[in-house]
Formats: C-alpha cells, structure tokens, sequence
C-alpha cells in the first residue's frame, strides 16, 4: 500500500475531536448534564466509604475528573485502604449498589485489586491502594500503568466542583 506522510494525530487531538463530536451530537446542556450525572457517581461512591471506612482515603482521578465525558468514560476512582476488595463490594452492596464484579491491574506498582460496577449506565472503577500509597505523588498525581500525570480531585474539591457547577 501507498505510506502517508502525515503523522497519526496524537490521543490528545482524539479525545478533543471526540470530546466536539459528543458535545455536537448531545448539546452543550445534555454534555454538562452529563458531566454533572458523572461527577454526582463519584462523589457519592466515595461518600460511602467516607462513612464506612472512615481510616480509608478515596482520590478521584483520570479525564473524568477532568470534566472530559467523552468516547464512553470510566470514573476511575483510587480507594486507599487495608479493607480487601470483597469488604468493598460487600460496603457498596449493603448501601444499595448492584452486585460488582472483581478485576486486577498490572501497575508498575505490582498488581491491584479493582472492583466494577456499574451505576446509572456509567462504569466505575475502584482500583484498591494500600494507604502506605496516598502520600505519593507517584501515585495520587498519575496514571497507574504509563506513569503520565492525570487530574485527580479529593472528596471535597471534587463537592466544590460540582457546586461551582450547578450555580
């Protein structure tokens, strides 16, 4: 086949034309709505172990927290805690979540325990961290497997966010 010479765009420039297109086929208000429904996910699954795992630490991070809904987003959120993931999924069960389902991730960490669920069509994703780990900047600030910096909000900026959002 013929070779282009035109450079592949890079994932920033993709998620940007994804990012346009998703707010062009919903509309602004839909996407901001949309973006509001996400964050509203994540501030109350981490109100859940705010209340019953008070030692435990939760951070939520990736390009959702970012306010970046686009191409099917995951809310990623890092749970730093010595409970084991079957104590987390049991926490979320009893406050009414559905039955989630456990996963591992290879980390330049070691390997991580997650659990998934899904709530209200969107994905969640709780990727267990000893709490030896919030302190990190290696971990708190960046992406688990390439290493590249990520946003990440705490409980109470991610409520700031979301009320500066809804003014």
């Amino acid at each position: 086949g013929i070779r282009s010479r035109t450079p592949l765009p890079g994932t920033g420039r993709v998620r940007k034309h994804a990012q346009a297109m998703s707010m062009q086929a919903m509309g602004e208000e839909a996407y901001a709505d949309l973006r509001k429904k996400i964050w509203h996910i994540a501030e109350q699954v981490m109100t859940v172990f705010e209340h019953i795992m008070p030692d435990a630490r939760t951070i939520f991070v990736g390009r959702a927290a970012q306010g970046l809904i686009d191409a099917g987003v995951t809310i990623h959120i890092r749970l730093f805690t010595r409970h084991s993931v079957t104590e987390i999924a049991q926490s979320l069960v009893d406050f009414g979540y559905n039955e989630p389902a456990f996963a591992t991730v290879e980390t330049r960490f070691g390997r991580l325990q997650q659990v998934r669920l899904n709530e209200e069509g969107q994905e969640v994703l709780l990727t267990r961290c000893v709490p030896e780990m919030f302190e990190r900047d290696d971990v708190s600030h960046t992406d688990l497997t390439t290493g590249k910096p990520i946003a990440m909000l705490t409980l109470p900026a991610l409520r700031r966010q979301i009320d500066e959002s809804t003014r």
